[in-house]
């Protein structure tokens, strides 16, 4: 995605993966709990019979639920069978600290204990479970996109399981002017490398989740497609001005390569940069 580098919050170390359930014989996952499990049902309805201890419960998963099963270090066992011909389910594996320092740096306060729950239907869970799944439902995305939505994710479950939102969770304020301008310009400086959500958030005096929000509100987009849209610019004007290589200006503004910056600018622009070149000299010529 555009925004990769911008990543803080490891969530792409987190394991998303998609489990197909039959109809016709039990899938049964023996799974030692050593991480936190987040499981959306995608597809299809699943009869779950679920065995921890001496413990058993029986429960039905259906499409669009979301489970939630902390990390205790017992064996699970799950025994899942399909109520139509073929279902399916999202998997999310989360480390056991993820959460937590998620929550401290979000200024939030953690649930006295993570407690499990069973399927419900919860929309933030459910929309924030379907945007960090990978490309078909395999891995977990990347961006700074996926970043906030799974620090959203981790609120909300803390919110569900009995913690306090930050104060600034439900704020809809925007950058004043100066602020942004601080910001572009402060963008503009350092094109050439990563551009760091933490380096733009202490420039603001708020935490990284805090910024990202309040510069959604300020400029209707993700600070990383900002930051993008300003190489793109740089390089207009640099090839208004200039005769330069395309590989080594791509580089210059920090994009990944020149097929990045190709691919950007002419999604911004409807052209390839040598395309704009060529008509930019015939127009002044």
């Amino acid at each position: 995605m555009d925004d990769a580098a911008l990543s803080l919050f490891p969530h792409h170390a987190w394991f998303g993966f998609s489990v197909p359930v039959t109809e016709a014989s039990p899938l049964v996952v023996v799974q030692q709990a050593t991480s936190h499990t987040l499981v959306l049902a995608h597809a299809g309805t699943v009869d779950i019979r679920w065995s921890r201890g001496e413990r058993e419960t029986s429960y039905r998963h259906a499409v669009g639920q979301v489970a939630f099963f902390p990390c205790d270090d017992k064996t699970h066992v799950y025994a899942h069978q399909s109520a139509v011909a073929l279902s399916s389910g999202y998997v999310v594996k989360v480390p056991a600290l993820h959460l937590l320092r998620c929550i401290e740096s979000d200024e939030a306060l953690a649930p006295s204990e993570w407690q499990g729950f069973l399927p419900r239907e919860d929309s933030v869970l459910q929309k924030c479970m379907a945007r960090i799944a990978g490309a078909g439902m395999q891995g977990i995305a990347s961006g700074l996109g996926s970043e906030i939505t799974a620090r959203r994710l981790v609120l909300r479950l803390a919110e569900l399981l009995g913690g306090r939102l930050p104060d600034w969770h439900n704020d809809g304020s925007t950058f004043t002017p100066l602020a942004m301008k601080k910001i572009v310009e402060h963008i503009d400086e350092c094109l050439s490398r990563r551009i760091d959500l933490k380096e733009i958030a202490a420039l603001t005096g708020h935490s990284p989740s805090h910024c990202a929000k309040k510069f959604q509100c300020t400029e209707g987009l993700s600070l990383g497609r900002f930051i993008n849209r300003r190489r793109v610019a740089a390089a207009m004007a640099i090839l208004r001005r200039e005769e330069v290589a395309l590989a080594g200006l791509a580089l210059d503004l920090g994009f990944s390569s020149q097929s990045h910056m190709t691919r950007l600018f002419s999604g911004l622009t409807g052209m390839t940069p040598a395309k704009y070149r060529k008509q930019f000299k015939r127009t002044v010529g």
